[in-house]
């Protein structure tokens, strides 16, 4: 299976989630990357700079990933998805059968803005609670890590 991941960035996203999940795809084995919606570094909701390995203008998508996550964070979750290169980037993901990841407010605007009708239940990790109970964050990731273990 296909273990090569991108975890999108931009300015607003929350810095745990992302670090913890970077942090487990990478002892999974899985080739992580962190790109920037733009060249640079990026800030996190409450004010860490990170730099991204590359950016959507830089990022070699010859090799497309398999999994595309989506960070938490209400400013991050509206740049990224009002962006045009990332739903060509997403559509790509979904037609060559990867998988779609989104913590909470990603998930939350993917819904607002109707793109889950374009990607099938079966390619898509979602983290918003289920029936007032939300699945952490380690749950998230174990989710993530055996989808694409198969």
């Amino acid at each position: 299976m296909n273990k090569h991941a991108f975890i999108l960035l931009a300015a607003g996203f929350d810095a745990a989630s992302i670090i913890f999940t970077l942090d487990q795809l990478r002892r999974a084995g899985f080739d992580v990357q962190l790109i920037g919606v733009q060249k640079g570094l990026v800030q996190s909701s409450h004010g860490l700079w990170v730099k991204p390995d590359a950016s959507l203008e830089t990022a070699d998508l010859s090799r497309m990933p398999h999994l595309i996550i989506l960070p938490d964070g209400e400013e991050c979750a509206t740049m990224l998805l009002r962006d045009p290169r990332v739903h060509r980037l997403l559509k790509q993901v979904v037609a060559r059968q990867g998988v779609v990841a989104a913590l909470p407010a990603s998930e939350l605007w993917l819904h607002r803005l109707s793109a889950m009708q374009t990607i099938p239940h079966e390619q898509f990790v979602g983290k918003l609670p289920a029936n007032g109970t939300g699945q952490g964050l380690a749950n998230f990731t174990d989710q993530l890590v055996s989808r694409l273990s198969v």
